[in-house]
């Protein structure tokens, strides 16, 4: 993985910025970092699968909090996502 410089310079973004986000990457245990040593990409496959499980349900959480109100039956809404996915594919 590159600096944290070097990051910040690709991504045209302040330093603290880059560092404050591997910093959440490495709480979540996605990126490590070893003292001397560049950081790496967490290899534990089942970290990953778990975090981008936590990532769908949350987005779920939020769109269903924001769909409910509109009283949209359940077959309806998989029906608007199904064409909306596939158009988007």
């Amino acid at each position: 993985m590159p600096s944290r410089r070097k990051l910040a310079s690709m991504m045209r973004v302040n330093i603290n910025t880059v560092q404050r986000a591997l910093s959440e990457l490495e709480r979540q245990k996605l990126i490590v970092t070893e003292s001397g040593k560049p950081s790496y990409i967490q290899s534990n496959t089942s970290r990953i699968s778990e975090f981008r499980t936590s990532l769908i349900n949350d987005s779920l959480d939020t769109f269903l909090d924001k769909i409910r109100p509109l009283n949209v039956g359940y077959d309806e809404l998989v029906t608007i996502i199904r064409e909306k996915y596939n158009d988007q594919s």
